[in-house]
Order: C-alpha cells, then structure tokens, then sequence
C-alpha cells in the first residue's frame, strides 16, 4: 500500500478535496493527527522535557533504565 500525504494550505477546498478523492476506487481518506512528530518534539523540547547526556555512557545508562 501507498501513502501520500498532502499538505492543504488553502483549508476553503478541503471539503471539495476530499469529494473529488473519494470518488476513486481505492483511495481511502484517514484523518492524521494535527501534530505532526516533529511538532510534539518542539512542544516537548518547549515544555522541558528532554535529557542531556554528559557523555555516551550516561545516555546509554539512561536509555536502559
């Protein structure tokens, strides 16, 4: 299976969009998070939670634990 993820920047044509799509044999529309991962990692680099290893062995001792 494919997947193709579209970016709408213009949100009046969504709806009309997602009509014109679901006319297809096939093409299935799947509602995805409005966060993307790379947003949640901005949000969670913001909210203070992330870890700073002083060197490779304290990160693995943490990553382990």
């Amino acid at each position: 299976m494919t997947t193709i993820t579209i970016e709408i920047t213009n949100p009046s044509i969504l709806s009309r969009l997602k009509e014109t799509l679901s006319t297809f044999e096939g093409i299935r529309i799947i509602k995805s998070d409005k966060h993307s991962q790379m947003q949640k990692a901005v949000e969670d680099a913001h909210a203070g939670n992330n870890f700073r290893a002083e060197s490779v062995d304290e990160l693995m001792n943490h990553l382990m634990a």
